[in-house]
C-alpha cells in the first residue's frame, strides 16, 4: 500500500496486489483527513503507518483529544477505512516500538511494558509485563510469526512475546 496525504484531503493512494500483478486505487471513503490552513480543522497530523498482515494502521496527533493520539485502520482486503478506537490507546504512540502480528498491533516501550490493539475486535490492552525483560531500551524487536522476538537492551538479554498468547518467554 502506498499513501499520500495532502492538507484538509482524506487520505489516498494505490495498493499493488502481487497475485494478479496489478495497482488499484485505495478507497479515500472514511480515511483520515489532516487540517489545513486553506481547508479547514482536522486531526493536526505528525501521521505514522504500521503495515501489517492486510492492515495499515494510521496514527496521528489528534488536539481534538487534548494531547491525545486517533487512528484508523485501512482494511486492505476490504479496500476500507475505519476510525480506531481511542478507548485505553496509550499516551506517546511515536515514542514506542510497534509490530504487528496475528491481527495485533503490539506497541513496546522502553520500561518493557506495553500495549496491545486487536484490530478485529478494535480493542486497546495492557501487555502482560509478567516474564517481559527489563530495561527494553535499545533492544532490537523482530517479529517472526505471532512471536515477537526482543534481544538486547540494559539488561543484554532476550525474551519472546507471544502476541496470541499475550505471554513471555525468556531465550536461553
Amino acid at each position: 500500500v502506498v499513501l499520500q496525504h495532502d492538507g484538509g484531503r482524506p487520505e489516498r493512494g494505490e495498493m499493488f496486489d502481487p497475485v494478479t500483478d496489478s495497482w488499484s486505487p485505495v478507497s479515500s471513503e472514511g480515511a483520515p483527513r489532516y487540517g489545513s490552513f486553506d481547508e479547514g480543522n482536522g486531526p493536526l497530523g505528525s501521521p505514522s503507518y504500521f503495515a501489517f498482515e492486510d492492515w495499515v494502521v494510521v496514527t496521528w496527533f489528534d488536539g481534538n483529544h487534548g494531547a491525545r493520539f486517533s487512528g484508523a485502520v485501512l482494511d486492505a482486503r476490504q479496500n476500507t477505512w475505519r476510525p480506531m478506537s481511542t478507548a485505553g490507546m496509550p499516551d506517546r504512540l511515536p515514542e514506542a516500538v510497534v509490530r504487528g502480528a496475528a491481527g495485533i498491533l503490539v506497541r513496546f516501550h522502553a520500561d518493557a511494558g506495553g500495549d496491545r490493539y486487536d484490530i478485529r475486535a478494535d480493542r486497546w490492552t495492557p501487555i502482560t509485563s509478567e516474564g517481559a525483560p527489563p530495561g527494553a531500551t535499545g533492544a532490537t524487536f523482530t517479529t517472526v510469526g505471532d512471536h515477537v522476538i526482543v534481544w538486547g537492551g540494559r539488561e543484554a538479554r532476550g525474551a519472546i512475546y507471544d502476541v496470541r498468547a499475550d505471554h513471555w518467554s525468556t531465550m536461553t
